[in-house]
């Protein structure tokens, strides 16, 4: 008793500690958790913002390089301007990494009284002609009548706004040469190549994942963001709050790397031509200011032409936003986390039922020697002491001698059904128990069963009540088997109702929705089994506290025999008991009909 109760106090122990780690850890789980989450977060956010900006910069390098590439300073006469323009359209065309991105070329020219005169250049014969205005033209045009600096970007052509300035040879004659420009260049992009291959080119570029996008791309005007001039990627799932990364776009910036004479022409050797810089003039510190100096006078400090982007760049999650799917990602490994220390949790208290499920069938199986041992020794020793009076000659007298040989005949039959019942129970656990498979009358077999155990009921003086339905249909199975079943639950009722000294045997048909049962019930008016231990009574060497300390001997297998035997016949044992009156243990076989031959495999 000492051992079980030790033995349970560490069990609880191994099961505290266990729980304790198990809770230490969950939380320190969650709290890495949180961490890495966070730094996650910092991480996608810090590399969106990096590749946006590298998109933005990408697509404003190929406006610079137009830029670069068409701010002119050209001579005063028209043929001199139209060689020009013819040179740098086809040293683009040839030179640029996506030449179509120019389309058309206009200039713009200062008429008097603040009116302006509309050239197209065509670069199929390299002439400039007077042409119509255009809507996204119009504005330019008003922006040129009015006095003041005009801007070098126009989103709504969209395109450049470059003034051509004169040579310096050209300037030097004029009465000022710091007037305005006489002509402008507007170099007009081509916003179907931009839509439709440059703009998914660099989405592919920057926010690939595979063959798709990462994230949702959409770009719109600065000043008018319900217009949508380029979108790609997964749709999100929703657009509430601000984007993870906001980035400006086709602007003007400077770009180390484009300074000076850029646009090589391929098919020519010579390299481009030096222009002489004036004397006491600065060098050039911005491609984006490409004014030349009036001569003869100190220039002025170069001028900051950048411009901020006329587009704006959002890029969103597709789960909504960054936060969003982290979060989304920190509840699925805390989820992860939470089933990992579930299945820890749970395979600790697996270890400690099984290990006291171990402890307890170990117990059981001693107590099962014990019994078996005790069960042998009290037939045995009554066998040997009626053998040596008999063999003495102490017994003379026929009666006595009649009622030892009785006695011996009756502790044998008990060694063999014990015998019998401990190598049933090891052929049904091992699986190797075989039984025939005949049609059997189940009234006979239960005729038989309470024949064997008549002179133990009339030796306990039970009363017995039998009611058998004798026009049943048979059943399938082993009939020495199914005896067996009857017998010992005779025998349990006996041992453990015989208190009430009464027992019941019940044999009969219940139809269901197959074939139909055949029933056999064995009750009894003992004291009844305890609702808590009703759940254990089918297990081998189970014996219930209140039986095991009393003066009732047994091994716990008779029922456990039975279940084995019934389930092997594809039958049910129940069992129902009050505490108090009785108990009643009922077999359920499958009844054999002619119409279910094949069902029984016959």
């Amino acid at each position: 008793m000492r051992g079980s109760r030790a033995s349970a106090r560490s069990s609880f122990a191994v099961v505290g500690v266990s729980v304790t780690l198990l809770a230490v850890l969950a939380a320190l789980q969650y709290r890495w958790i949180a961490r890495l989450s966070e730094a996650e977060r910092a991480r996608l956010e810090a590399r969106l913002d990096e590749t946006a900006a590298s998109f933005c910069e990408d697509f404003d390098r190929q406006v610079a390089r137009a830029y670069a590439a068409f701010s002119l300073t050209a001579p005063d006469d028209d043929a001199g301007l139209t060689r020009l323009l013819g040179d740098s359209i086809r040293k683009w065309r040839v030179s640029a990494p996506f030449p179509e991105l120019v389309r058309d070329l206009y200039v713009i020219r200062r008429q008097p009284a603040n009116d302006v005169e509309l050239l197209c250049f065509d670069e199929t014969v390299r002439t400039l002609s007077p042409c119509n205005w255009s809507p996204a033209l119009l504005a330019i045009r008003r922006h040129l009548r009015d006095p003041g600096p005009v801007s070098a970007l126009d989103e709504e052509l969209p395109g450049l706004v470059l003034a051509i300035h004169q040579s310096p040879a050209a300037a030097a004659g004029t009465a000022d040469a710091r007037r305005p420009p006489r002509d402008h260049l507007i170099v007009g992009f081509d916003l179907a190549f931009i839509t439709g291959t440059l703009l998914p080119r660099l989405s592919d570029a920057h926010f690939g994942a595979g063959d798709r996008l990462a994230y949702a791309v959409k770009i719109t005007p600065t000043d008018r963001p319900e217009l949508v001039v380029f979108s790609a990627g997964p749709a999100p799932g929703s657009t509430v709050g601000e984007a993870d990364a906001t980035h400006l776009l086709f602007g003007l910036r400077a770009f180390p790397d484009l300074r000076g004479a850029v646009f090589e022409d391929p098919q020519s050797t010579r390299p481009p031509p030096r222009q002489r810089r004036p004397e006491g003039a600065e060098p050039r510190q911005d491609l984006l200011d490409q004014r030349p100096p009036p001569p003869d006078q100190q220039p002025p400090a170069p001028r900051d032409r950048t411009e901020q982007g006329r587009w704006t760049l959002t890029a969103r999650h597709p789960a909504g936003s960054l936060e969003q799917a982290v979060a989304s990602a920190r509840r699925r490994n805390l989820g992860i986390s939470l089933a990992v220390l579930a299945m820890l949790g749970a395979t600790t208290l697996l270890v400690v039922v099984s290990t006291r499920r171990a402890q307890r069938l170990a117990r059981q199986q001693m107590d099962f020697v014990a019994a078996v041992s005790h069960e042998l020794r009290t037939p045995l020793t009554a066998i040997r002491s009626a053998g040596q009076n008999l063999a003495d000659g102490i017994i003379e007298d026929p009666e006595r001698v009649r009622s030892y040989g009785l006695l011996i005949e009756r502790e044998g039959r008990r060694l063999t059904e014990m015998l019998g019942r401990v190598l049933t129970f090891a052929g049904i656990r091992s699986g190797h128990q075989s039984y025939r498979r005949d049609l059997v009358a189940v009234p006979g077999i239960v005729d038989a069963a309470i024949e064997d155990c008549r002179l133990v009921l009339q030796q306990n003086s039970v009363e017995l009540e039998v009611k058998i339905d004798r026009d049943l249909p048979p059943v399938r199975g082993d009939a020495g088997a199914l005896r067996q079943v009857v017998t010992n639950l005779i025998d349990n009722a006996i041992k453990y109702g015989a208190a009430g000294r009464w027992l019941g045997v019940r044999v009969g048909f219940r139809p269901t929705s197959g074939r139909g049962e055949v029933l056999i019930s064995v009750s009894d008016r003992g004291p009844g089994i305890h609702r808590r231990e009703l759940p254990f009574i089918f297990e081998p060497f189970y014996r219930s506290a209140d039986v095991a300390s009393g003066a009732v001997q047994g091994s716990g297998l008779g029922l456990a025999v039975v279940r084995g035997i019934v389930e092997a016949h594809a039958g049910r044992v129940t069992v129902s008991s009050r505490p108090g009156r009785g108990t009643t243990f009922t077999v359920h076989l499958p009844a054999f009909r002619e119409e279910n031959r094949e069902l029984d495999g016959t």
